[in-house]
């Protein structure tokens, strides 16, 4: 968890009301101690995970701002049996230490299901810095529902599974139009389209979606990077197909930067 993701959100995302963030119940524990940051020097938004510097520092931050701040408990989606012990069932032994990249992606999309009245929302990774201010509000259509801005980046070698996961979660009926990713650590969810996708892939597979992903995963097999799902593609494509309406398609990323998109070589 990074405080100075949740200042730059704060600064130039006025679209946004309320900010969520899931966190581990631990650190939502006051007496939790702060330990030595690490990587400090070489991450400067680097949070060494303790109370104080996670939910103190954006708490002041977002009350300074005049927005509410709420933080969620990753345990709390045990109601949906969704937990790293869970997803390591569908896992060979070798790779259980991945239950939990699979797990921060059920977090983000099960969020809906979890937190009362929470309407089109943006997801974002912890590490994700805005640089400038940035509207995710393309324009409002006839219908009142907004069409939404969706950055995007080169799609890399190693995530061709992602759409092998898709088509086998879709049952091949998701054609895929962009050439490139939406994976950019970040993406705005229209409800109503997030919805319509959980009820799609649950009827075709009559389990809840995250059951749904890990059998398709496992099926699959396993590639060596590991590349097998990526809750941010899903949403993309499946929006482009079925509600292109909702979308406006830009060529880059510009609006900000993160430590995944630097390591991932996505760019700035």
């Amino acid at each position: 968890m990074f405080p100075s993701n949740i200042e730059s959100v704060l600064t130039h995302v006025s679209f946004l009301r309320n900010i969520y963030v899931i966190v581990p119940q631990a650190i939502l524990d006051p007496q939790r101690r702060c330990t030595k940051a690490t990587f400090a020097r070489r991450l400067p938004f680097y949070s060494d995970g303790c109370h104080d510097s996670v939910v103190g520092a954006s708490t002041r931050a977002a009350a300074s701002h005049g927005r509410g701040i709420y933080f969620v408990a990753e345990e709390s989606f045990g109601a949906f049996n969704l937990s790293a012990r869970a997803i390591s069932t569908y896992l060979p032994a070798a790779f259980h230490y991945r239950a939990t990249w699979y797990l921060q992606q059920f977090l983000k999309l099960y969020a809906h299901r979890l937190i009362s009245g929470l309407g089109d929302h943006v997801l974002l990774d912890s590490d994700v810095i805005f640089e400038r201010p940035h509207d995710f509000v393309a324009k409002v259509n006839a219908d009142g529902h907004a069409r939404y801005k969706y950055e995007t980046s080169p799609l890399l070698p190693d995530e061709r599974n992602y759409f092998r996961t898709i088509d086998c979660l879709t049952n091949g009926r998701l054609r895929r139009i962009e050439a490139r990713s939406g994976i950019v650590d970040m993406i705005v969810v229209s409800l109503r389209v997030l919805r319509e996708l959980f009820t799609a892939v649950e009827s075709l597979h009559r389990a809840t979606l995250w059951v749904a992903v890990m059998r398709c995963v496992q099926s699959l097999g396993y590639a060596g990077t590991q590349s097998d799902f990526s809750e941010f593609e899903l949403y993309f494509q499946f929006a482009r197909q079925t509600h292109p309406a909702t979308m406006h398609i830009t060529p880059n990323r510009s609006s900000s930067r993160s430590f995944h998109g630097w390591s991932a070589g996505r760019g700035g």
